[in-house]
């Protein structure tokens, strides 16, 4: 098996928990503009308004090796009208670190978005200083497009972002 074989499935209520526990992690929630305490109504109301409506494909994913957990991957902002979204990812495991997984992660999830959600352009934003999802997220196919300066994030930091895309390549297109 692969370094970095995963498995994505989608999110299910109850993940919630766990979901929770991830990102109140302070390695975890520093890579947010949104810092504040997850709490597991606030997670599960979120399913049930986002998820479970579509408006949202959030993804738990596993480790192909173990099958265990070990982070998830979401395309929120989802216009299916237009064919866009905005992809967003995190590693809730220290175990998974430096293994590969963010490439694995960013790489399904696009292929999830260009073959069954119908998608031709997916987008997100990282912060300038968390290389290894930057990385991850260039050697899957997403380009810099440009930077934003001075994201301020719920408790004060500010820090540039990465504005990340990729996109659907013709040749795939015209495969299907």
């Amino acid at each position: 098996m692969s370094e970095g074989a995963i498995i994505l499935r989608p999110l299910e209520a109850g993940d919630s928990a766990q979901i929770v526990a991830w990102r109140n992690q302070d390695w975890v929630r520093c890579h947010y503009i949104y810092r504040e305490d997850f709490t597991l109504e606030g997670q599960l109301a979120y399913f049930h308004k986002k998820v479970e409506t579509g408006e949202v494909a959030q993804y738990l994913v596993l480790s192909a090796e173990t099958g265990q957990p070990i982070g998830c991957t979401v395309l929120s902002e989802l216009d299916r009208e237009h064919g866009t979204a905005e992809f967003g990812m995190f590693l809730g495991e220290k175990s998974a670190l430096g293994k590969g997984y963010g490439r694995k992660m960013a790489e399904k999830t696009l292929a999830l978005a260009f073959s069954e959600l119908g998608l031709h352009t997916v987008c997100c934003r990282i912060f300038a200083d968390n290389l290894p999802s930057v990385r991850g997220c260039l050697r899957a196919g997403f380009v810099k497009d440009h930077v934003i300066p001075g994201v301020r994030c719920t408790d004060g930091t500010v820090g540039d972002m990465y504005y990340l895309v990729a996109r659907k390549r013709a040749a795939d297109e015209c495969s299907e």
